[in-house]
């Protein structure tokens, strides 16, 4: 991301395998250039990776390939817009399950709003979910906090539903449009770019 005050890089190398094997290899896949081929999809992978960034394939068991990368992007880039995702206080309690779940749900629903409403919402929301089977009735339950502004941005909220719409189409071997994902998280650059409920980042200069 680039604007006048700061130019912010992103770099994960944590976790990588190379998707790409000579042609000759047992491994190889569909045709990538005259020399090399993609790996070959296998029909089940392990899970890898965290729970509050991977991708809902990978949750899934799904082999891992370019669009898994860039699900996972999406997720980290809605959580340092908004300080928190909807999964976040399970995923800190190694909940993996319920992370899947609630992924399935947003993106099954087409509901990319509820990855923009901040930390305040969802931690509250995650006690008042643990809450509900310990009381009578809803009027027992606390009020959660309002979502943030930009859950509300309607030309924002599109955007990135567009983006998570194209991951979701991907097939193993497919390549993602980067620039057109890169289009849509520059969307965000227009009009109001920060929320003042979501925490600035303390950026060091070295």
């Amino acid at each position: 991301v680039r604007r006048k005050e700061k130019v912010f890089l992103l770099v994960d190398f944590g976790l990588s395998k190379s998707i790409i094997t000579s042609k000759d290899s047992i491994h190889a896949g569909n045709k990538f250039t005259e020399t090399h081929c993609l790996r070959k999809e296998r029909e089940k992978a392990d899970f890898r990776g965290t729970s509050m960034y991977a991708s809902l394939r990978v949750h899934q068991l799904k082999d891992y390939a370019f669009r898994d990368d860039m699900w996972s992007v999406l997720y980290v880039f809605c959580d340092l817009i908004s300080g928190g995702l909807p999964w976040m206080s399970y995923a800190a309690n190694r909940d993996r399950d319920t992370c899947e779940k609630i992924k399935q749900d947003i993106f099954q629903s087409k509901k990319a709003e509820d990855l923009l409403m901040g930390e305040a919402y969802n931690i509250a929301k995650f006690k008042r979910d643990k809450m509900e089977k310990d009381v009578k009735t809803a009027d027992d339950l606390p009020t959660l906090p309002d979502q943030l502004d930009l859950s509300k941005d309607k030309e924002k909220v599109e955007l990135l539903q567009k983006a998570f719409d194209h991951v979701g189409q991907l097939g193993f071997y497919d390549k993602p449009d980067y620039i057109f994902l890169q289009k849509c998280i520059h969307g965000f650059l227009s009009g109001k770019a920060h929320d003042e409920k979501v925490k600035k980042m303390d950026f060091k200069d070295h």
